[in-house]
């Protein structure tokens, strides 16, 4: 009995060694990460690192999605929207030295200094002009209604000039060091990075939560899953919504979940690359999709399927269209009218093959193409994206706010920073430029929905879904709070573990 009780206390023992200590947060997340620096990488995993290390302007309210203060308390725009006037509070950046004026002109002239993915996005933006130490001034090249939306991307998080420019070696404005160091004002900085292993956050101040933050790096789902249950992880983000009713069944597991159709999942077609130059060839692919057998079989009802790139319940959202479906009849057609023979092959850029590329991988082949899947890491899929070294990509793409620019006019005017498909439409380029400067708003929304209807005949892109936002925690973690709007935007504040 002894003997026995003896094993029971050693088991014990490792049960609580093998859990994550009262004072850390560890998280498990799908893939490393790219590069730390706001001015060059615009993708939601890195992003989620600058939302807790910087500071921005301004945030998102989870409610509905409006501009909230941040370091900004308040902001004002001209009478022509051309020029927003932004009041900062009083704060300090991790070493001490204030955040002022100045060093949100300096964030804003770096950005386009270094010339990455998030200087292609201002081409809005004139200038900044210091009005004075807590007082800053935009001035836009055309009028832009949601500007303060807009500030609350991570890509446009205040830096630290002095850290920053200590750091610049050969002309680089500080990009090789920012690449995997912080130097902002938020409530966490970069403790260390083993690549391909963990990121480790430590609290930069007093303030409430985790004293560390470890973002753990776990490729296979299914790992991810058993970390959970035995404790050695106490949240996993972006839960596939097939598998969440199997997640929530684990014991000590609850699941956060929001309903906000604002991350969509689409196909991203290179218009410049045969046989997808012929929007017919392109249509025929989006015809062969079954969209209600992916929407039940694969996502388990945990998705809305997408009728445009605008998701449901957005401004300009047109719900008079109808919702996409199959017609592998129609789409043969199409596809012999465009001169695509059977057996084509396509190179078919995914992360990591999962349920939903692999039934979209299906049903290609029903059309008789043959779609060859290409696994990148995330580094190698940003090149593949940017050279167009790919005929179709599964892509995803969050709406970092409630307004159809932050897609619209990122995804398919000529050139624009985000149109990796390297679609070009004249009418669509105009449209979309008339509807990012108007100020009135029902012309506004009319002009994206004419734009969209254009897009969507055209189809660049194949829209697919947009799930639901789910993630899984230990119920011994409290005080874990969503954003819907900004799904990879954590606030860990008032987060505890019992």
């Amino acid at each position: 009995m002894k003997h026995f009780l003896r094993l029971l206390a050693l088991a014990a023992g490792f049960v609580l060694l093998a859990a994550t200590p009262p004072d850390q947060l560890v998280i498990a997340v799908a893939s490393d990460f790219v590069s730390l620096d706001p001015a060059v990488s615009p993708n939601s995993n890195d992003q989620q690192i600058m939302s807790l290390t910087y500071d921005r302007l301004t945030a998102i309210d989870p409610k509905d999605g409006r501009a909230l203060p941040a370091l900004a308390t308040s902001w004002r725009p001209s009478a022509d929207a051309t020029q927003w006037t932004f009041s900062l509070r009083k704060e300090n950046f991790q070493d001490g030295t204030p955040v002022t004026a100045d060093a949100v002109a300096y964030t804003f002239e770096r950005i386009r200094k270094v010339g990455r993915a998030t200087a292609e996005s201002l081409f809005w933006l004139k200038k900044v002009d210091v009005v004075d130490k807590q007082t800053v001034r935009f001035e836009l090249n055309v009028p832009f209604p949601v500007l303060p939306q807009l500030l609350a991307v991570p890509g446009f998080v205040i830096v630290n000039p002095a850290v920053v420019r200590a750091h610049e070696s050969g002309g680089d404005n500080g990009s090789a060091w920012l690449s995997e160091h912080s130097a902002g004002s938020g409530p966490y900085r970069i403790a260390s990075w083993d690549h391909g292993q963990r990121l480790v956050l430590e609290r930069a101040g007093s303030g409430g939560g985790p004293r560390l933050v470890v973002y753990q790096i776990v490729p296979d789902p299914a790992s991810r899953r058993v970390q959970l249950q035995k404790g050695d992880v106490d949240v996993v983000g972006a839960i596939g919504a097939r598998e969440a009713p199997e997640w929530a069944k684990l014991a000590g597991v609850a699941l956060e979940t929001s309903h906000v159709p604002n991350t969509l999942f689409y196909l991203t077609l290179n218009t410049k690359r045969k046989p997808l130059t012929d929007p017919r060839a392109r249509r025929a692919i989006a015809l062969a999709i079954d969209y209600q057998g992916l929407q039940k079989d694969v996502l388990g009802g945990n998705a809305v399927l997408l009728n445009g790139p605008i998701p449901p319940g957005f401004p300009a959202y047109d719900a008079r269209r109808p919702a996409p479906h199959r017609d592998l009849a129609a789409a043969k057609k199409l596809l012999a009218e465009a001169g695509v023979p059977a057996g084509t092959s396509l190179r078919y850029v995914v992360g990591q093959p999962g349920p939903v590329s692999q039934y979209v991988q299906a049903n290609l082949h029903d059309l008789g193409l043959d779609a060859r899947f290409q696994q990148l890491a995330p580094a190698a899929m940003d090149a593949a994206r940017s050279s167009g070294d790919f005929d179709m990509i599964y892509d995803g793409f969050t709406m970092d706010y409630p307004d159809p620019s932050i897609i619209m006019n990122l995804v398919f005017p000529t050139g624009a920073p985000v149109n990796f498909s390297r679609y070009s439409n004249a009418t669509v380029d105009r449209l979309l430029k008339e509807a990012f400067v108007e100020t009135n708003v029902p012309k506004r929304l009319a002009l994206y929905d004419q734009a969209q209807r254009i897009v969507v005949d055209e189809m660049p892109i194949v829209p697919l879904f947009a799930p639901d936002t789910i993630v899984a925690r230990r119920t011994a973690v409290t005080g874990l709070r969503l954003n819907p709007y900004q799904s990879y935007v954590f606030d860990f504040s008032r987060v505890t573990k019992k």
